[in-house]
């Protein structure tokens, strides 16, 4: 292996191609944010794909201070794929990013209950919600391909609707 060929392996990131298609808006009482991940394998190698982290992270004004930036809201999500990818082969993921709050199961009382409490502190104006309405957010996913060193993220624009806002 020459030294062109060890500097190339250092920075692979598993040659495959990912794509991300995300709804244009959300609001933060909706139980997930539904997402495409398109997967495109390595021209002539298999590929195998374990997981894909999923970030959600608020994006701050390029005059935002240090304390903004530390400040901003950051939500991650694993998604365990398990996917093997042939050469050339394309594979599409459907992806519910939860956007549940802490501290409640995954039963519909409990749902609901988190849902009217985030519409009803919208509605008061009260910082109690999470997140903030009205952000511009990045979602974003990364695949971890197996022995590569490296990862790559792609990632979309996504806005949080604040009460009184809509999306067509």
């Amino acid at each position: 292996m020459g030294f062109l060929d060890k500097i190339k392996k250092f920075f692979d990131t598993g040659g495959i191609d990912t794509d991300l298609s995300a709804p244009e808006a959300f609001r933060w009482s909706d139980d997930e944010i539904p997402l495409r991940v398109r997967l495109t394998g390595h021209e002539t190698e298999v590929r195998q794909i374990s997981d894909i982290d999923l970030k959600l992270e608020e994006e701050v004004s390029a005059g935002a201070d240090e304390k903004e930036r530390r400040n901003r809201d950051r939500y991650t999500f694993v998604y365990h794929a398990g996917v093997t990818l042939q050469p050339g082969e394309t594979v599409e993921l459907d992806i519910a990013f939860p956007l549940r709050r802490r501290g409640f199961s995954n039963d519909s009382t409990a749902a609901r209950a988190g849902r009217l409490i985030g519409a009803a502190t919208e509605l008061m104006g009260s910082g109690l919600t999470i997140g903030s309405t009205g952000s511009r957010y990045r979602i974003s996913v990364m695949p971890a391909v197996e022995g590569a060193r490296m990862r790559k993220a792609t990632s979309r624009q996504i806005r949080a609707l604040g009460f009184g806002d809509f999306s067509f």
